[in-house]
C-alpha cells in the first residue's frame, strides 16, 4: 500500500492494517497471531495516527529547545547531546484515547457535524493501541540539567507538525501540563522504537512517550519544552 495517502510518510503493509483515511491506520487484530501476548508490536505493524504529513526533520539540524521563565538554564539539545546522556529503555503501551470509539452509538446531527478535521474523530475499533520498547533519555534528566522549576509551574511540549485548525489556519501540535505532572513519571524522550531508530510516522527524530495517559499527549516530532510560572494557553 502506498504510504502517502494522505498523511503517512512510510509504506504500511495493507494486510496488517485497517485504513480509516486522513492519516489513521489501526492494527488489524485478525492478523496479529504471530505476535506473542507479552511481545512488543513490530514497528511496521504499529498503529499510526497522524494529523498532518509528518515533518521531515534533518537529524543533524535537529534541536530540542528547553526555555521559559521557569527554566534556570535554557538549553538547545542536539541528538548527539541526547545520545551522550545515559540511555533508558521501557516497554510502554500507547493507547489512543478514542480506542474502541466505533462500538459506541453514533450521535445524531448536529452533534456529529464537527468534521473540520476527520482524523480527530476516527472510528477506531480495538487496533489503536500497542506496546513497544522505547529507548531514549528520561525527561527527568532534561528537567534536572536545565533547572526546570516543577513547583506551581506549567509546561508545554510542542511538536514540529503544523495541524489544520477550524478557522483554516495551522498551528504546531502541542500539549500543556502542570509541570509537576511531568516529573518522576518515567517519561522517555524517545529516539528509538523496539531497538531501531524511531520511524518518521512515529515522531522521528524525537518524541515524548508518557505512560499512563492517552497517546495524544505523547507529542511526536518534539522540538520544544517551554516552562513558565504563568498559565499557558
Amino acid at each position: 500500500m502506498n504510504g502517502n495517502k494522505p498523511w503517512i510518510a512510510e509504506p504500511t503493509p495493507s494486510e496488517w492494517f485497517i485504513q480509516h483515511g486522513a492519516g489513521s491506520y489501526e492494527m488489524n487484530y485478525a492478523n496479529t497471531g504471530s505476535i506473542g501476548a507479552d511481545d512488543p508490536v513490530p514497528n511496521n505493524r504499529f498503529y499510526v495516527h497522524n494529523r498532518t504529513m509528518p515533518p521531515n526533520l534533518d537529524p543533524l539540524e535537529f534541536r530540542l529547545q528547553v526555555h521559559g521563565d521557569a527554566v534556570a538554564h535554557p538549553m538547545n539539545f542536539t541528538l548527539s547531546d541526547l545520545a551522550a546522556m545515559p540511555k533508558s529503555t521501557a516497554r510502554y503501551v500507547l493507547d489512543c484515547g478514542a480506542n474502541g470509539r466505533s462500538f459506541f452509538p453514533r450521535l445524531p446531527p448536529p452533534a456529529q457535524a464537527q468534521g473540520w478535521l476527520p482524523v480527530g474523530f476516527t472510528d477506531w475499533r480495538w487496533g489503536a493501541m500497542g506496546a513497544a520498547e522505547w529507548g531514549g533519555v528520561m525527561l527527568d534528566q532534561i528537567l534536572a540539567e536545565t533547572g526546570v522549576d516543577t513547583n506551581n509551574t506549567y509546561a508545554r511540549l510542542r511538536g514540529a507538525d503544523e495541524v489544520l485548525q477550524g478557522d483554516g489556519s495551522t498551528q504546531p501540535y502541542s500539549h500543556v501540563f502542570d509541570t509537576s505532572a511531568l516529573a518522576g513519571k518515567g517519561i522517555i524522550l524517545a529516539y528509538e522504537m523496539n531497538g531501531a531508530p524511531l520511524p518518521r510516522d512515529h515522531g522521528a527524530p524525537l518524541r515524548a512517550v508518557i505512560p499512563g495517559q492517552g497517546g495524544n499527549v505523547s507529542v511526536k516530532w518534539l522540538v520544544e519544552l517551554f516552562a513558565s510560572t504563568q498559565q499557558i494557553p
